[in-house]
């Protein structure tokens, strides 16, 4: 036990081994820095793809949510005008025979 130490301490105090020792502390240090940088770019890449998602996501639904409004408010608009001109065209429900909608013109257009 003891001499193998002693014998490696002989090779690092010379100048191969110096140089030996060098090089294994400059590639655990470049390990080191890669594993940390790549940890932290990551980590903050993570962080960033998540708040897109979330800032595409809600987007994309407040989209749909006015195309959906649109399409309510236009099938409306629709019923209102099929209630307007059934109203003017056929005054009395005796001319529509077999449909009697109570209230449907008046409710329609207002």
């Amino acid at each position: 036990g003891g001499a193998s130490i002693h014998k490696a301490y002989e090779y690092c105090k010379s100048p191969s081994g110096r140089i030996l020792l060098l090089r294994i502390l400059v590639t655990f240090s470049l390990l080191a820095a890669a594993a940390i940088c790549g940890s932290v770019n990551y980590i903050l890449m993570s962080r960033n793809e998540k708040k897109f998602a979330i800032s595409q996501y809600d987007s994309i639904s407040a989209q749909a949510l006015i195309v959906m409004l649109g399409s309510f408010s236009r099938m409306n608009d629709g019923a209102a005008t099929f209630a307007k001109s059934y109203g003017y065209a056929f005054p009395n429900e005796t001319y529509w025979p077999f449909v009697n909608i109570n209230g449907f013109y008046d409710t329609a257009t207002t």
